[in-house]
């Protein structure tokens, strides 16, 4: 009864923020991404604290744009910056929404469809209309940095301390946190895509001269961004996520061909490419890892394999959302017996959850988002250039002051997804409620801060 008191408690403050002041309320719905590991039941259905969150946020957005006649400017705010996404994003929705029917599993396949689909699509589509300013960028930014701190203190607390680590993952020769999650590698998932955005910002910092270097960022600031990458490197350590640490390198690696650093980076790469696999300390590590000879590289292969099979049987719509585990044993080989809930493979994932067309219109969102970061940065911006964001109270474009560190930002989404996308060829870094919704959030910020070329 209390927990379910303190719940109400909850969503009445969060409202009454968001009914004041929705970006803020947008920047608690960011920080609370992790939140949906406080799960409950209303009624006979299944919910999270995030959930719960997210609803009432699209309740109020829809409830103020009603009561200020803001519902028309609003759509057509939405129709000038989607203009190029609209498509491949429908398409993404529908192959979502199909799964549901062909899936064997019908209400858990709802609830992931509900989940990892539809409502971070809705925090989306409130992203691009409530983030207009710097200011606002910035509180989105400051609550992504923010949550990676809570799950990395959690990771490092349990892993120093020994405390709460589950039986399976506390053993003699391979000690592995969890923070406040079940398994290891979720650590890595959320914490690797923040940490590689906030190397970047600490790389866009140091591009500047140094008085604007002052005058943007102050110690304090420098000093947050800076905790947010040793801290969540050091989790991603304590959970031995070995995909986390190659999605971070490479991310990190693709970020710096953009800078003056470009061949020293280069040249430093592939000295230390040369060193580990010469080394014998190192390369009897590293070389079964790269090889996929450990234990975690041939369950992959066997799984990836296994998928396969059932992919040749099912090439259009393959098992539907949540149907992957009911239909993975009639395919896969005899030497594997564990049965994971998903392939572990970015393109497999889409492709035996969402069908050949969720894989395309997810690959079209993917290249989208790629022609627009590389449009940016060929612009040559200047300290005093205009970064415009389309208003939707107003028809005109409201201007901002720009400077180096924030026309180098699309070269840092960027970089996170490339993150993410290296992760996720080994791994699961979308079907997650924070995974989703962290995706989405990337992919708005670059769309609201695409440089518009002066005519």
């Amino acid at each position: 009864m209390l927990s379910v008191l303190v719940i109400i408690l909850s969503l009445i403050i969060f409202a009454t923020i968001c009914w004041k002041w929705l970006d803020f309320g947008l920047g608690l719905v960011v920080l609370g991404m992790p939140f949906y590991l406080l799960r409950m039941n209303i009624g006979p259905l299944p919910s999270t604290f995030l959930e719960l969150m997210i609803l009432t946020l699209c309740l109020i957005f829809v409830v103020k744009k009603i009561i200020n006649r803001e519902a028309k400017s609003t759509f057509e705010n939405w129709r000038v910056l989607l203009k190029k996404w609209w498509l491949p994003i429908l398409l993404f929705l529908l192959a979502a929404i199909i799964s549901v029917f062909v899936s064997a599993d019908f209400k858990h396949a709802l609830g992931r469809w509900r989940a990892y689909f539809f409502e971070p699509i809705l925090i989306f589509l409130i992203f691009l209309d409530v983030v207009r300013s710097k200011k606002q960028l910035q509180i989105v930014i400051w609550a992504l940095g923010l949550s990676s701190l809570a799950i990395s203190f959690g990771a490092v607390f349990q892993y120093i301390f020994n405390i709460n680590i589950p039986a399976d993952y506390n053993i003699p020769n391979l000690k592995r946190a969890t923070s406040f999650y079940d398994y290891p590698n979720a650590i890595g998932l959320y914490v690797a895509p923040i940490v590689t955005l906030f190397c970047g910002l600490i790389i866009g910092i140091k591009q500047e001269n140094k008085k604007t270097r002052k005058q943007f960022m102050s110690i304090f600031v420098l000093l947050f961004f800076c905790f947010v990458v040793l801290l969540g490197v050091v989790a991603v350590i304590f959970a031995v996520s070995k995909g986390a640490i190659f999605g971070i390198l490479v991310g990190l690696f693709f970020m710096l061909m953009f800078t003056k650093w470009r061949w020293f980076v280069v040249g430093l790469a592939i000295f230390s490419i040369i060193v580990v696999l010469i080394v014998p300390a190192t390369s009897k590590k590293v070389i079964p890892i790269i090889t996929f000879q450990e234990t975690s590289g041939d369950v992959r292969l066997v799984l990836w394999e296994g998928t396969w099979n059932l992919i040749k049987a099912n090439p259009i719509f393959g098992a539907g959302l949540a149907g992957f585990q009911k239909a993975y044993p009639n395919y896969k080989l005899n030497k594997h017996t564990e049965i994971l809930v998903y392939p572990h493979n970015i393109v497999l994932n889409f492709w035996v959850e969402t069908g050949i067309l969720g894989l395309i219109s997810f690959a079209w969102l993917i290249v989208l988002f790629f022609i627009s970061g590389f449009k940016d940065t060929r612009c040559k911006i200047q300290t005093n250039s205009k970064f415009q964001i389309p208003n939707s109270k107003q028809n005109t474009k409201s201007k901002l002051q720009i400077t180096k560190i924030e026309s180098f930002f699309s070269v840092v989404l960027m970089g996170a997804m490339v993150c993410i996308i290296m992760h996720g060829l080994v791994d699961v870094p979308y079907f997650k409620n924070d995974l989703s919704l962290l995706f989405w959030i990337i992919i708005g910020l670059m769309i609201i801060t695409k440089i518009k070329s002066q005519k």
